[in-house]
């Protein structure tokens, strides 16, 4: 076995060096450099672990990362023996980095002899099944017999082949009772890939269609890129299953000889493909517009000149079209030896998202009326010419007019310089971003950058400053309330009034501080004695609440961002908005909540849970204000009004759930939306004053809330707007889904005669 040797860096709340390092914060990690190739290997280590006695044993994990992008291609727990960790490991292909996740309960690590010894897949299924010693890894007697099966099916010249594809499913096997991330690539054979017989069956699907689906002309403007990879964009679309296509290249005044052979084969080879020439460059605004002149068909779609289309692209496009004025699609990356990595799975229409960044990218397609309705792409927004175009065209748009096919139909060439490499390659963008957006949203809105490349920050006007009733429920716990109270000082929004609701405080400390705190005015205390109820006690705070919006607020929580109440009250400002969350972090400043996620863990679940506080998050969106399944109670604005119709918190929920009962009646009842803002930022000590949900009471108590939300809500729990059905809803959230819950078009057989 040959070998090569990384060695430790720290990469996240992680200092030190020399193989010694202190943990800072609550994510650590340590970068391994280099990275191993992909393909098989026996990775050990030496980690001389410093922690409490309880936590020695906590795990360690790789994780195998792209050059560049937001997911892991795959995350794999290693197994202690003594002081060494060691594991068989298939290394995705496309790994660029590799990091050692470690417990957050450690203090300190010394990390030593990082060896890669590369396996043949035979030696790893052995190393696996415990044949030569590595007791731990994995193994049991039932690889052995599948290897000894093997030999005798396929003779001692052809079993190592099948022994192969057996490791990997070994491997996978091992990976999936970790309960570890999803590899792309193996995820791509079963969600993303057609054979031959689904070919069939898609095509059966779609004439099914009426009239046989929409027309649809695909736009290519082209300047210049690399023959190979225009002739593969062209060979992309010739591949589409859908056939009711034309494609309308213009050549905006490329220079390369090659590139005009390349246009030139392609039209004379295909009566569908038209070419037209600039004579001089117009860049792509010009030569997009000189395209959608070309185009004939019912909907047009968009092609960079070196990216490509899955088989299906088109098909997904028809099958979703109608009814619809724009459709997208999600997408992933393609570097240079075909391999694909960063899959993008997106929400549904969010259009706070689009504010913040364009979510929607590849691949669109977008009615040919309404493109001529909004006069094609505007000169002097190069650079953000799509951002631009999909603001102006879904502007007014009803929203069941916008449709999202979750299925990974465009494939964005990543080469150097290009925004597929990484986003600020072009920086140009983000000034025509800017000005876009301000063009569209007009005077009152502030839009600068965000944290995280390509991203913005859009502040709606706040014209006035409603009256905020903030409820604090309280029982004792004086340290906590007084140190809650004392960081309200810090906000800077006008308009408050503090309400705290005493659920039966008894210290004589905790009710000397009550009966000072109320002065009767924009500082008052309301009694509601008995047994704890959430929902009552903030009914009964909102009761005596003045405002014309309510905040509701635990006594666990300290402001962190000063302006967090008037970033909020923009956002609930907006008409069709009834519900506003914060981003709330935990003591040691990972994220606590950035939206609930429905359906997260079988009920519903904090998205990015345990991200570092600077992190950007899945594409970006812990950077942007933008639309979620559901918010936290723990700090919650919503309108008086929407309070009123519903009737407040369900008081049959008398501690969980009852926020997320609240927003799903905000959106299923009264069509409100519930946006969440990483703008308005608290800490907080969740759960600290009510203790554990442990006795036999509490734990019948909390079963029956949670029939009663599943019998309410469970087709809402099962279908989140602001979550891609492709991602997961165990364990972590927002990593690939093992088995989606959206079914492919070329198995779905439903309607379609055999």
């Amino acid at each position: 076995m040959s070998g090569v040797q990384s060695w430790p860096k720290a990469s996240r709340d992680v200092t030190g060096g020399g193989g010694r390092f202190q943990m800072t914060g609550g994510r650590p990690v340590l970068a391994l450099e280099p990275a191993p190739t992909s393909g098989w290997h026996l990775v050990s280590f030496d980690l001389d672990v410093r922690a409490a006695p309880d936590a020695t044993s906590a795990p360690v994990a790789l994780r195998f990362l792209p050059a560049t992008g937001s997911v892991v291609l795959a995350r794999r727990p290693v197994p202690r023996r003594a002081d060494r960790h060691l594991r068989v490991v298939h290394v995705p292909e496309g790994t660029e980095r590799v990091e050692l996740e470690l417990s957050p309960w450690i203090e300190s690590v010394g990390l030593e002899h990082v060896t890669w010894r590369t396996l043949a897949p035979a030696a790893a299924m052995s190393l696996m099944a415990g044949d030569v010693g590595v007791s731990g890894v994995g193994g049991g007697g039932d690889v052995r017999a599948i290897a000894a099966d093997l030999r005798d099916a396929y003779g001692t010249g052809r079993w190592r082949g099948a022994l192969a594809q057996v490791a990997v499913a070994y491997e996978h096997l091992q990976h999936r009772r970790a309960g570890d991330g999803v590899d792309y690539a193996s995820w791509r054979v079963r969600n993303a890939t057609m054979f031959d017989d689904d070919v069939d069956r898609l095509r059966r699907r779609l004439a099914s269609l009426p009239g046989g689906g929409p027309s649809m002309s695909v736009v290519m403007p082209v300047h210049d890129p690399e023959p190979r990879w225009l002739r593969a964009a062209i060979e992309s679309v010739r591949a589409q299953v859908y056939d009711r296509w034309e494609l309308c290249i213009v050549d905006d005044a490329s220079t390369d000889p090659d590139v005009r052979r390349v246009l030139d084969e392609a039209a004379a080879g295909d009566d569908r493909i038209r070419v037209t020439r600039r004579s001089e460059n117009g860049h792509i605004v010009a030569a997009t517009n000189d395209g959608l002149d070309m185009a004939t068909g019912e909907f047009v779609a968009f092609l960079d000149h070196d990216d490509e289309l899955a088989p299906f692209a088109l098909a997904v496009v028809a099958l979703a079209a109608s009814g619809a004025d724009v459709v997208y699609t999600d997408e992933d990356k393609i570097d240079a030896s075909g391999r694909h990595y960063d899959p993008h799975c997106k929400p549904g229409w969010n259009p706070e998202l689009l504010l913040g960044q364009n979510y929607i990218s590849h691949l669109t397609a977008i009615r040919r009326s309404l493109l001529t309705r909004v006069g094609g792409l505007r000169r002097g927004t190069e650079g953000s010419q799509d951002h631009d175009l999909l603001l102006r065209a879904t502007a007014g748009l009803d929203p069941d007019r916008i449709a999202h096919a979750p299925y990974i139909a465009y494939h964005w060439r990543a080469s150097p310089g290009s925004t597929a490499r990484a986003a600020d390659a072009k920086g140009y963008t983000e000034d025509a971003s800017l000005t876009a957006l301000r063009d569209h949203l007009g005077d009152g809105w502030e839009v600068e950058r965000a944290a995280a490349p390509t991203t913005y920050r859009c502040r709606p006007p706040l014209p006035d400053y409603p009256l905020v009733s903030i409820l604090i429920p309280t029982r004792d716990r004086l340290e906590m309330l007084d140190a809650c109270i004392a960081s309200l000082a810090r906000t800077t929004y006008p308009a408050v009034e503090v309400i705290i609701v005493d659920n039966d405080s008894t210290e004589p400390r905790t009710l000397e501080w009550l009966d000072a705190f109320d002065n009767g005015r924009d500082h008052r205390v309301v009694r509601h004695p008995g047994p704890f109820n959430y929902s009552a006690v903030n009914n009964r705070g909102a009761e005596a609440a003045r405002g014309e919006l309510l905040c509701l607020l635990n006594n666990d929580t300290e402001v962190v961002e000063p302006g967090w109440l008037t970033e909020m009250v923009r956002w609930i400002s907006r008409p069709d908005v009834g519900v506003v969350g914060a981003r709330l972090l935990y003591g040691d400043g990972t994220v606590q909540h950035a939206g609930v996620v429905l359906g997260l863990g079988g009920f519903a679940g904090h998205g990015h849970h345990r991200c570092g506080r600077d992190d950007y998050g899945y594409f970006s969106r812990l950077t942007i204000a933008h639309e979620v399944g559901a918010v936290t109670g723990a700090c919650l604005l919503t309108r008086r009004s929407s309070w009123e119709a519903l009737g407040g918190l369900d008081e049959q929920l008398a501690v969980a759930f009852n926020d997320i009962d609240y927003c799903l009646r905000v959106r299923n009842e009264l069509g409100q939306r519930i946006i969440w803002t990483p703008h308005a930022e608290l800490t907080h000590h969740e759960s600290i004053s009510r203790g554990a949900e442990d006795d036999p009471v509490k734990v019948a108590r909390f079963n029956a809330e949670v029939d009663l939300v599943l019998e309410r809500w469970e087709s809402a729990l099962a279908d989140d707007p602001a979550y891609s059905p492709n991602l997961t809803l165990e364990g972590e959230s927002f990593t690939l889904a093992r088995t989606p819950r959206v079914e492919l078009p070329w198995l779905d057989q439903i309607g379609v005669q055999q």
